[in-house]
């Protein structure tokens, strides 16, 4: 028996304050956006957490002030992919203020920046990138080798890469900080507190932007290193004058044998709400989202098979890029 739950939509207040170009801020955006200039400003320490939904906003409130000022941002992502398409997002905003440049560095772009530069490790190959002063976007790993003197290389490598972190970076981006595992989280507690500890006056921020309402990290930056900590969150409003966030969602749960898991059976034995929405919106897309890469070339041919009439693409690790960016504007993906 499946279970159906409507979900109502999200909609935010905004503030009529000036922010980016063309753009209103939601009120928790504009709040963010004072926070930020106020501690730079006084060259003060703050660790400010930012909770809302997924798509709310939550990174634009993070880069604004670099996007407006200039200012250098080390901004660290969970996942590789992640940095990727946030690398793709922030490009867009950055390219209008002409004010700074972003850079992706994960293992992959190290390998390819080492190559056009001729040199021999990406110790090298990454102070040359961080003397541009970019807008710095990586993963824990890389800030883990950078802050903990891991680079190997040249004489005096490591702790020059460590200087120019300290010296360049007053703010820090920890992006979807729900997904860092409590390594990760102490990693990151220890580096704020050393640099906070080393140079106490310089007067930093340091953003961790999630879904989820608590950290452990908290208790540690607030009690342990004496630190300001702030939370904002957005406030959903029934104003009519609301901007929506998220619309409304129909979700449709089905029984499957999770013991023996039998997730694309169960999926094709309900085509019947398929049927039912391709006669009520026939343009309409999909898309079938699965732990392994065999359900969804199995679901691929299921449609296939049924809906000939349909473009069907597949994206995962046997298609090419060329497939996987054809496979995204196809209806059925």
């Amino acid at each position: 028996m499946s279970l159906t739950i409507d979900l109502a939509p999200i909609a935010y207040e905004q503030s009529d304050a000036d922010w980016l170009p063309d753009r209103q801020p939601y009120q928790y955006q504009h709040q963010v956006h004072q926070l930020m200039c106020e501690a730079l400003e006084r060259k003060e320490t703050l660790c400010l957490f930012l909770v809302t939904p997924t798509g709310s906003g939550k990174t634009l409130a993070s880069y604004a002030h670099s996007i407006l000022t200039g200012e250098p941002v080390l901004g660290v992502y969970p996942t590789n992919e992640l940095i990727a398409d946030q690398e793709r997002a922030l490009k867009a905003e950055f390219e209008t203020s002409e004010k700074n440049r972003v850079l992706r560095v994960d293992s992959a772009e190290l390998d390819r920046w080492q190559v056009n530069y001729d040199l021999k490790r990406h110790s090298e190959t990454l102070e040359v990138l961080l003397n541009h002063s970019p807008v710095l976007l990586t993963n824990p790993d890389i800030l883990f080798y950078l802050f903990f003197g891991l680079y190997q290389g040249q004489p005096g490598i490591a702790q020059r890469l460590f200087r120019l972190v300290a010296d360049i970076y007053s703010l820090f981006v920890f992006d979807e900080f729900h997904l860092y595992n409590i390594k990760q989280v102490t990693d990151v507690a220890f580096l704020v507190g050393a640099l906070q500890r080393i140079n106490p006056a310089r007067g930093r921020v340091f953003i961790f932007a999630s879904a989820t309402p608590s950290s452990p990290i908290v208790p540690l930056l607030r009690e342990k290193f004496g630190l300001r900590v702030e939370t904002i969150e957005g406030k959903p409003s029934e104003s009519p004058q609301a901007k929506p966030i998220a619309y409304p969602l129909r979700l449709t749960c089905i029984p499957a044998d999770l013991d023996h898991w039998q997730g694309t059976t169960a999926f094709a034995g309900s085509t019947a709400v398929i049927d039912a929405f391709l006669q009520s919106y026939p343009q309409g897309r999909f898309v079938a989202i699965f732990d392994a890469v065999a359900g969804a070339i199995e679901i691929a041919r299921l449609f296939h098979e049924r809906y000939p009439e349909l473009t069907v693409g597949e994206v995962h690790g046997l298609s090419s890029q060329e497939g996987r960016d054809a496979a995204t504007l196809r209806q059925v993906t």
